[in-house]
């Protein structure tokens, strides 16, 4: 029974009572009305209760979800720091080449000696790239050549 149609009863006795005794309501009408409004209590007191579980339910599961979100975030920080620190190898030995080129002018030894140490210092780019990159799985890993003239 809900607490709309506990209420209707409890006045339809009450007037009922007093519409045909005249007096004041019996203590037995007193008891059932105490009773009712007991139970209406409690009614509402288990609704609060269920809506109050249904809440904590609801944030346990916001504070899962943000865990997860944070390890993810904690994996992303790690994954932009080690690209970072590619790059900027990366950005040094590029910065470098011209000025290396233009040291070793038209020099047929230390041109050898150019192209040897590029080879060697795309290799080592490509590895870290390699490494750094996760691998995809919707195919094999690319590692980036830089072809050598």
């Amino acid at each position: 029974m809900t607490t709309p149609s506990i209420l209707k009863s409890i006045v339809a006795r009450f007037t009922n009572n007093l519409s045909t005794n005249k007096k004041t309501p019996t203590a037995s009408l007193i008891s059932d009305m105490e009773k009712q409004l007991k139970t209406i209590s409690k009614y509402e007191n288990y609704q609060k209760l269920i809506l109050a579980l249904g809440m904590l339910d609801q944030v346990i599961k916001l504070k899962q979800q943000i865990g997860k979100i944070m390890i993810e975030l904690d994996e992303l920080t790690a994954q932009v720091s080690a690209s970072d620190d590619v790059e900027a190898s990366a950005v040094v030995l590029i910065s470098g080449i011209a000025a290396r080129i233009a040291a070793a002018g038209v020099d047929p030894a230390k041109l050898k000696a150019l192209t040897s140490s590029l080879k060697a210092e795309s290799d080592q780019l490509a590895a870290a790239v390699a490494e750094n990159t996760p691998a995809d799985p919707s195919g094999p890993p690319v590692t980036p050549t830089v072809p050598v003239q």
